[in-house]
């Protein structure tokens, strides 16, 4: 996937100390970093959801610039979930050319963050500019899915003949009829800006019901209700019958009058 191409968005944050500058050209398209030795700096950075067992490789075209005066060299790197760098790779070449750095995402790991760097930073002095930057992962940033069966007699089945992932436990909430799905491994980010990045990230749900061929009492689902931790509600609602234009709301603990199913995922996406 390509990621914002416009290094003026918000999606990417500064690093600066001493004597470092950051500066964009062409509209924000072509992003310039340097800094002298020592403790100055000067770095973008982006974030990004990971979860278990992922791969994620960012890529940025760059070229050193000897031109401005600078004996040393920019990097890119990345770093992991413990903030700790993972990856990194130098830009000494004056010519444009493509650096890559890779992060693997141990299976034990909770779903947490990343980030991708580039720019001047450590006890190397450099300048260099970079464009295009792309990340590729192995798998989408899913926080959950799965596929529920809710039976003619009620309550609420996650099938395991189906693909699932990362659904933990489900319970019906009366108050307002839904089912409340709560994922295994937690999901803790803020949906206010605590820190500078938090609000980078939105929840994108999306359900796939079957067809039941009941075509005189059709259900029509919805999911909300996510948190900060990746909790969704669904709840389904029916129009009693096609001359009833007031829906519904359905037990869907109690009856549904066929079997019915549902396909949903939950997916952490940024802004």
């Amino acid at each position: 996937m390509s990621l914002t191409k416009d290094f003026d968005n918000g999606n990417w944050f500064d690093v600066l100390q001493g004597d470092g500058i950051i500066s964009t050209s062409e509209g924000g398209r072509v992003l310039n970093c340097s800094a002298s030795t020592g403790l100055n700096r000067a770095y973008k950075k982006y974030y990004t959801v990971v979860m278990p067992g992922e791969t994620v490789t960012f890529s940025c075209f760059a070229r050193n610039k000897s031109e401005d005066g600078f004996a040393g060299y920019a990097r890119l790197f990345i770093d992991d979930l413990n903030t700790t760098l993972a990856d990194s790779v130098e830009i000494k070449c004056d010519d444009t050319t493509q650096y890559t750095v890779s992060l693997t995402i141990p299976t034990t790991a909770s779903p947490s963050r990343v980030f991708f760097g580039l720019g001047v930073y450590g006890s190397i002095e450099g300048s260099a500019d970079f464009f295009e930057p792309t990340l590729h992962r192995t798998g989408g940033n899913v926080v959950m899915m799965g596929t529920l069966e809710f039976p003619d007699g009620g309550g609420c089945i996650l099938r395991e003949d189906f693909i699932n992932y990362n659904v933990g436990t489900i319970r019906w909430i009366a108050g307002n009829q839904t089912w409340l799905l709560e994922p295994e491994l937690p999901f803790d980010f803020s949906d206010t800006e605590t820190t500078q990045f938090d609000i980078q990230f939105r929840p994108n749900i999306s359900l796939t019901p079957s067809f039941d061929g009941n075509d005189d009492e059709v259900y029509t689902w919805y999911a909300g209700g996510v948190n900060n931790v990746g909790w969704i509600q669904i709840q389904a609602c029916t129009m009693g019958t096609i001359s009833t234009d007031v829906p519904t709301r359905v037990d869907l603990n109690t009856a549904t009058n066929k079997t019915r199913f549902v396909s949903f995922k939950l997916e952490m996406i940024g802004n």
